[in-house]
């Protein structure tokens, strides 16, 4: 079993080319770890600014607060 990089209650942001495929921009908080399909390790997360909008992505497609690549917007 793969480690997984991000723990529930986490805050995270999305990878640029998530955004581009209708995902809001900002910050995200996981909400449940899911089983790893097709080899990819997948969060549902939750959007910081709409309690309400939530999604399935992928470990890949996500940033953590802690990483070079943290933008704040």
């Amino acid at each position: 079993m793969t480690a997984r990089k991000f723990k529930i209650g986490q805050s995270v942001r999305l990878r640029s080319t998530v955004q581009t495929r209708q995902a809001e921009a900002g910050e995200y908080r996981i909400v449940s770890q899911l089983r790893q399909t097709d080899g990819s390790i997948r969060y549902r997360v939750r959007s910081s600014a709409d309690e309400q909008y939530e999604m399935v992505v992928k470990e890949s497609e996500l940033l953590s607060s802690a990483s070079p690549g943290w933008a704040a917007t």
